[in-house]
């Protein structure tokens, strides 16, 4: 069995639109459309990788509002992925 990895992610909405990000290529699931977010580096909390991740990924600064679900899934690996509600600053 393979090991289950936790991934932060960010969903931040603006009057009604919420921020997507287009996945890298050559990377898991390369092209799709995802909300931002990403690993949990060792010895991080789980909210200042959300801030760490968004900051990489968007050059935005976000200011967390609160844990929205956290939900395993599987596609070709599993993964606990932890939803939070965030705004930029």
């Amino acid at each position: 069995m393979d090991k289950i990895r936790s991934v932060v992610i960010g969903v931040i909405e603006d009057r009604g639109r919420y921020l997507l990000t287009k996945r890298a290529k050559g990377t898991y699931l390369a092209g799709k459309w995802d909300f931002a977010g990403g690993k949990i580096e060792d010895q991080e909390s789980i909210e200042d990788a959300l801030r760490r991740e968004i900051l990489e990924e968007t050059g935005l600064e976000i200011y967390i509002l609160g844990l929205i679900k956290e939900a395993w899934v599987r596609f070709d690996r599993s993964l606990t992925r932890i939803f939070f509600n965030a705004v930029s600053n």
